[in-house]
């Protein structure tokens, strides 16, 4: 006899994820974010609050945040904790080279998050947030990790079998060592991303750089494309060391 998911359970985690990305952040701001009654979210934020996973900000402290338990419960049960200490000064030493943002984006099944960030310090420049999710399958990151999966695992990304023309997409970027996209977003913003690799060549991760489109020539583009490839290859060796 199948188990039921506790609705409530559910609830309680939308709206610890809903704070963790928007904090601080009101109970008004977070129901209509949800799309859920106010008085419903206020119930689950006193419940994480009084657990200790969430805490009031702001001089009235009407607004939330996640606190330290959350940042630590992540450090003990993730296993990507060492790509992340092992990605930080190739992610540093591209950012210096490129003059770009560069981010470092985890693969959660058909999830894409971004989980370190070196950025800019240019006057106009993308900043990608630490625990944004990225959409797939359309943006450089699940296009620079797909070609190097089974057809299974790339049909749970792109949410239906790849066609002969997603096959010819992918094995040009697995050709080229990295994949670009204008952002979905229109907010005049390219990112190039490069798959990291085990030994076994499977992908572990995906490095990005994300720069305004006023700055990129096709040429500089390409420029930027083989400087992010040699960056994820350098964390792929060090990985593998």
């Amino acid at each position: 006899m199948a188990v039921k998911a506790s609705t409530t359970a559910g609830k309680v985690l939308a709206v610890l994820d809903a704070v963790a990305r928007n904090q601080p952040v009101g109970v008004s701001e977070l129901a209509r974010f949800l799309a859920e009654d106010k008085a419903m979210v206020q119930r689950m934020l006193v419940t994480l609050a009084e657990e200790g996973w969430i805490k009031p900000e702001g001089e009235r402290r009407t607004k939330w945040s996640v606190t330290h338990r959350l940042r630590l419960l992540a450090d003990i049960a993730c296993a990507d904790s060492d790509i992340i200490t092992i990605a930080r000064p190739v992610l540093e030493a591209l950012r210096d080279e490129t003059g770009e943002t560069v981010s470092l984006v985890l693969n959660d099944a058909a999830r894409f998050i971004v989980a370190d960030v070196a950025e800019s310090d240019a006057m106009l420049r993308a900043v990608p947030r630490v625990g944004m999710e990225v959409p797939a399958p359309i943006s450089a990151s699940s296009l620079a990790y797909m070609p190097f999966l089974p057809v299974g695992r790339q049909a749970a990304i792109i949410g239906r079998p790849p066609t002969a023309s997603d096959e010819e997409m992918l094995e040009e970027v697995r050709k080229a060592g990295f994949a670009m996209r204008e952002s979905h977003r229109n907010d005049e913003t390219v990112s190039i991303a490069s798959a990291v690799r085990d030994k076994s060549r499977e992908p572990l991760a995906v490095i990005v750089v994300t720069a305004p489109q006023s700055r990129l020539s096709p040429m500089k583009c390409e420029t930027l494309g083989k400087a992010v490839h040699k960056a994820a290859g350098e964390i792929s060796i060090q990985m593998c060391g």
